[in-house]
């Protein structure tokens, strides 16, 4: 196991998760929130991260501000949510619209921000007490064009991928920020873009090109979303394929496909075949 899966092995789990069923064409076991998370108008699931030995964690931003990560035990059926703090202790501001599990840390989506990091010995002792930021990347800067939107993250080759949500004109591009110990070690480089209103992506990375992925995006609170596969440049849309509001994406070590769905009355965090 990881350090930040035997830190989070440690945190007590007080709340239930529940085995249920959702709709999508690639939707193979799901599991609900209790019913005042599924109903909650405040809070919105957003990134999803899967360390291992059966846990996963999702992110959560607030309408009037804040953000949380839920720590849910899949095989246990129980849940716990964390408040996270920035580096000076107050409430941590960000949409928080994916997440990455790499070693002893957990990095964070912070939109023009770039990511902000946790690190698995600050884990809180206690639900209600609050995960603090250690590090906080800044702008991830291009070799040419803007900084990026760090909408969604991913761990591949040694660092992140990242990916812009955007639809219209604005670019929604895929890029590799290369880490070391959770700090980027230079410029973002560029893979190729993906289709309008991406929320998530799993992108493998052979010999620093891109190979396969997936992608998800979604079509509201009504439709079901769609799933993606392929490569930067050849994306195959597969209609149907999650519930409705599917957000980030994540792979567990065992090759498992996981995403969250945000919308009150059909949340959901699903495994998907992908």
């Amino acid at each position: 196991m990881t350090p930040l899966v035997d830190a989070l092995r440690g945190l007590p789990l007080p709340r239930r998760l529940r085995r249920t069923w959702a709709p999508g064409l690639a939707v193979r076991a799901a599991w609900a929130w209790e019913a005042d998370d599924r109903a909650d108008p405040r809070w919105w699931p957003q990134g999803v991260a899967a360390p291992g030995d059966g846990l996963l964690l999702v992110a959560w931003y607030a309408k009037d501000g804040g953000a949380r990560v839920s720590v849910a035990d899949t095989r246990a059926g129980r849940y716990a949510h964390v408040p996270l703090a920035g580096e000076d202790g107050a409430p941590l501001h960000v949409h928080a619209g994916g997440l990455a599990a790499d070693g002893p840390w957990l990095h964070v989506a912070a939109t023009r921000a770039g990511f902000v990091s946790l690190h698995a010995d600050d884990l809180p002792a206690a639900p209600a007490e609050p995960w603090r930021v250690r590090r906080a990347s800044g702008p991830l800067e291009v070799a040419d064009g803007p900084a990026l939107r760090v909408s969604f993250l991913a761990p591949a080759g040694g660092g992140l991928v990242v990916g812009e949500y955007a639809r219209g004109e604005a670019p929604r591009r895929l890029a590799h920020v290369p880490l070391d110990d959770g700090v980027p070690t230079g410029p973002a480089r560029v893979l190729g873009e993906g289709p309008a209103g991406m929320q998530g992506a799993v992108l493998a990375l052979g010999a620093g090109e891109p190979g396969a992925g997936v992608l998800s995006t979604s079509h509201g609170p009504w439709v079901p979303g769609t799933l993606w596969t392929g490569s930067p440049g050849a994306w195959r849309a597969r209609r149907w394929a999650l519930p409705m509001g599917p957000e980030d994406l994540a792979r567990d070590p065992d090759g498992r496909l996981w995403c969250a769905t945000e919308h009150p009355h059909r949340r959901w965090l699903v495994r998907v075949a992908g």
